[in-house]
């Protein structure tokens, strides 16, 4: 199965990750805020995204569920949602977290002013 997997063309590895990614959305709608109840939906994602190379935002998606639905959601859940949204950017993410603050992605530079870099510290 292996080197079955290996020699994938990409776009049909894609469109395996995109079903499966609109499987576990569907029923992480229907979950009540409780990912949990998609387990099954969530490892046939990790591992299609795996064996493509695609990130699915899998950790991110639950991170902000968890936190929009516990004790955390009071302190407004802003790390897991600025996660979620770097994560979930067409061309990748552009602020990695570091510390407590956040840096530029390598890379990504060039989409910020000189000043961005000093801002992300705070």
């Amino acid at each position: 199965k292996f080197e079955r997997e290996a020699f994938r063309p990409v776009a049909e590895m894609a469109a395996e990750v995109a079903s499966k990614k609109s499987a576990w959305n569907a029923c992480l709608a229907k979950s009540g805020g409780f990912p949990a109840k998609c387990e099954k939906f969530e490892k046939d994602l990790r591992g299609a995204s795996k064996a493509a190379g695609i990130d699915a935002c899998v950790d991110e998606t639950v991170a902000l569920m968890r936190c929009t639905t516990g004790s955390n959601r009071a302190n407004g859940c802003a790390q897991a949602f600025l996660a979620m949204r770097e994560c979930n950017r067409a061309g990748g993410k552009q602020l990695l977290a570091e510390g407590a603050g956040y840096a530029v992605a390598p890379g990504k530079m060039g989409l910020f002013s000189a000043q961005a870099s000093g801002l992300t510290q705070s």
